[in-house]
């Protein structure tokens, strides 16, 4: 990974086995379910698929009662809901802090753009950096407003 794609946060390697007992990389994919689970709800892909970051409580309520499922009763599902919620505001307060200091970070580096009249790579990475974390805020957001909806459903 450090040598192929040393810049890339994850990626998906398709590896074969060869006949010798060796293994060879077929392909990388930048696309990996990890990444497109962090992208949905920590990323672009929240602004852009906003129901995304839900699949993981739709999967949970899938899975309950079925063989190899949860076998939890409603109770218990919404104790763990409880849990999931308190981490959630804990974790949209800590991310929304960290935008509102890059959003003023920003500010100030497009105020320092335009009075030396050069375009900056700083603000161009400081702008993507922002793009990601207001997705992650959304996609956190959606995630909270989907989980209190679920915990009404337990009652």
């Amino acid at each position: 990974h450090k040598k192929l794609a040393p810049k890339a946060f994850t990626v998906g390697w398709d590896l074969v086995f060869t006949r010798d007992g060796g293994i060879q990389i077929m392909e990388g994919n930048l696309m990996s379910m990890v990444a497109l689970h962090i992208g949905m709800r920590f990323g672009s892909m929240a602004l852009l698929w906003p129901e995304s970051p839900l699949v993981w409580l739709a999967l949970s309520d899938w899975l309950q009662g079925r063989d190899g499922g949860f076998a939890y009763d409603s109770r218990l599902k919404k104790k763990k809901l409880e849990k999931v919620k308190r981490r959630l505001l804990a974790s949209i307060e800590r991310v929304g802090r960290e935008r509102d200091q890059m959003k003023r970070k920003t500010l100030r580096m497009k105020a320092a753009d335009v009075e030396s009249g050069l375009g900056s790579e700083d603000l161009a990475a400081m702008q993507t950096k922002l793009m990601l974390k207001e997705g992650e805020v959304l996609g956190m957001s959606n995630e909270l407003a989907a989980v209190k909806d679920a915990i009404i459903h337990c009652e």
